[in-house]
């Protein structure tokens, strides 16, 4: 998950920059606001694509040479400081985020009571715009299909046919659901600073949207002069509706003078997809044109998890075949060497508690790459024995891959990849 929510913030930053450098000042608010919709969906979907689906080179099994290394034998108590450490950290994290869930799930539902109150016969099943008005607010504003109007504050004909139809804008662009999809991701990443500085700059540009609207038809000085009376009267703005006469009038009263073309704007909104079709281009050109290709597959030694049937729980490695079949002239390499690669992935395997309670041993095989970059890639279960136990091996390799970079193997002096495979026996003792 924490995998997950890095690099959902990263993809929405990257796409944040073409945005407020090309786009943020100008006049093109339906194409930004399709871009921020859009950047927000990318965001989520693009960490769910399979890394292999990039370019990766190609490999074959052909063994040149045969190194054996001799592996002590490692103990470890389930009781160690580092592994309860580790699972202590992670229900600290689990429980900080379930309470943070559980916060903005409660602040919707008060702003939902809240409109319940302002609007008490709503029907949300009726197509025509409804017009209600309440004693309890001096703000117009807008929710699904309803505005709401205060009974206490005086407009005149003129006045309130311009406020009906800003906020009629509103509704009629649907600007609704983009809040309540805003809102729907605050529930999955509370914590998320980019996702209010997005509903911060959609709420601006649902208000650009309306304002265009209304100067079709009204004089720019007399509505700004209007927002600007209104803005001083308190109102309510929760987050899922629209305000009449919102924060940010500075900006709003600027972006009347802009003028709008639509040939300009979509070049404007054509030049990250550019960037993306090189970007593109190049990642296939990599892909058919591998450089280095390794010609082997390398071994590692079997690791073998144990646990007694007593309380006392302990976690051996046994050293068995240690086979590398090698053709880069120098291995990669983990810091501080193969001795503290055991130690690091014996703290992180942990033995299903499951698997403990049925009597379930096994041996669970997989592959990974260690990447030109030292990085760790394309973990790959090639033999598996349940689903409990090679979710556990999966898990050491995650964290392996998110916490060390390796010295990468090298052939004539240029860094290549390398193919481990790693047999994981868990074994009750």
């Amino acid at each position: 998950m924490l995998h997950y929510i890095i690099w959902t913030g990263l993809i929405w930053g990257i796409l944040l920059i073409p945005y407020v450098i090309l786009y943020r000042n100008q006049s093109y608010f339906v194409i930004n606001r399709i871009y921020l919709l859009t950047s927000l969906i990318l965001g989520l979907i693009i960490p769910f694509i399979p890394q292999g689906d990039l370019a990766i080179p190609a490999f074959t099994a052909t063994p040149v040479q045969f190194i054996n290394v001799q592996l002590q034998e490692i103990t470890i108590k389930s009781n160690t400081v580092g592994t309860h450490l580790h699972v202590h950290l992670f229900y600290v994290l689990y429980t900080i985020y379930i309470i943070a869930v559980l916060i903005s799930l409660i602040q919707l539902i008060k702003s939902l009571q809240q409109i319940r109150q302002l609007i008490p016969n709503i029907n949300l099943f009726k197509k025509e715009v409804q017009i209600h008005y309440s004693d309890t607010i001096a703000m117009p504003f807008s929710f699904l299909n309803t505005i709401v109007l205060p009974e206490q504050f005086k407009f005149n004909e003129n006045e309130r046919a311009v406020i009906i139809n800003h906020e009629n804008a509103h509704i009629i662009n649907k600007h609704y659901l983009d809040l309540f999809f805003i809102q729907l991701l605050l529930l999955i990443f509370p914590f998320h600073p980019l996702i209010y500085w997005y509903r911060k700059e959609l709420k601006l540009l649902h208000e650009f949207q309306a304002d265009r609207k209304v100067l079709l038809q009204y004089p720019a000085d007399q509505y700004a002069r209007l927002l600007i009376q209104l803005s001083n009267t308190s109102h309510l703005n929760p987050p899922i509706f629209h305000s009449f006469a919102s924060s940010h009038l500075k900006i709003r009263i600027m972006m009347f003078t802009k003028r709008y073309s639509i040939q300009q704007s979509m070049i404007y909104f054509l030049i990250p997809f550019f960037f993306l079709f090189c970007y593109s281009c190049f990642s296939q050109h990599e892909k058919n044109n591998p450089k280095d290709e390794i010609k082997t597959i390398t071994s590692i030694d079997t690791m073998s998890i144990f646990d007694p049937k007593t309380n006392i729980e302990q976690l051996k490695i046994v050293q068995e075949s240690i086979d590398y079949h090698t053709v880069p002239e120098v291995m990669p390499e983990f810091p501080g060497g193969t001795s503290e690669l055991m130690k690091y992935i014996s703290s992180k395997l942990v033995y299903p508690e499951q698997m403990k309670k049925n009597n379930k041993e096994g041996t669970t095989i997989l592959t990974f790459i260690i990447n030109e970059f030292g990085q760790l890639k394309h973990p790959t279960i090639i033999k598996s024995v349940t689903p409990e136990f090679d979710q556990a091996a999966r898990d050491c390799l995650f964290n392996l891959a998110q916490d060390i970079t390796w010295k990468p193997g090298m052939i004539n002096g240029k860094p290549v990849n390398v193919i481990y495979t790693l047999p994981i026996k868990f074994k009750l003792e």
